[in-house]
């Protein structure tokens, strides 16, 4: 079942028959970084490893022995692009950050090169990126819905998650919804509030 905005149920009433109005308003060309809340993360910053999104516990393990490396996004309309600074292989350079479609047999959250193929983009949805207030989602591209159906799967590494889309459980691996917002840890050990709808 698809989340919709989950964390800010309570106020889809209000604002719902204006939902377009109420999305962040960001210009081309911002630069951020996505950093995990819930289940137990506090602020973990999003990372690549191999084309696919993990979440990576710098507390836990080193992010070179995790062989991942920290995602700077670049807003392009509501595509958003991710680059990596390190040596790791494959570097990203301007991958779109995607969502697996439907009719893909795998729920891993990734990143698209440019020189992807055919069958990658078929199974691969690029468009639809935005905030409400710090906090990210995806508008599906046929509904329109605001969804935030992010989720932590644990691997076989310790301190390391993958990020799946829209699934609780997948062979057996006990994945916990989270929260990707734009807003970097504080130095407080106290678990980070819940998101709340912010004035725009």
């Amino acid at each position: 079942m698809m989340h919709v905005l989950p964390v800010v149920a309570s106020a889809m009433s209000l604002f719902s028959a204006v939902s377009g109005l109420a999305l962040a308003k960001l210009d081309d060309g911002h630069n951020f970084d996505l950093f995990a809340y819930g289940a137990g993360l506090g602020g973990i910053q999003l990372c690549a490893k191999n084309g696919a999104a993990y979440l990576v516990d710098t507390s836990k393990v080193d992010l070179v022995k995790a062989g991942a490396e920290p995602v700077r996004f670049t807003k392009q309309g509501d595509v958003w692009l991710a680059s990596t600074n390190g040596t790791s292989s494959p570097k990203l350079d301007m991958a779109q950050l995607y969502v697996p479609r439907p009719n893909s047999d795998s729920k891993a959250i990734g990143f698209l090169p440019l020189n992807a193929t055919a069958g990658q983009v078929d199974e691969a949805e690029t468009k639809g990126f935005s905030f409400y207030g710090k906090l990210a989602l995806h508008i599906d591209q046929a509904s329109g819905a605001l969804q935030t159906a992010f989720y932590a799967q644990s691997t076989n590494q310790e301190g390391v998650k993958a990020l799946v889309w829209n699934v609780t459980d997948s062979n057996g691996a006990q994945n916990a919804q989270i929260e990707l917002r734009s807003t970097p840890p504080s130095n407080d050990t106290a678990p980070a509030p819940p998101a709340t709808p912010a004035p725009l």
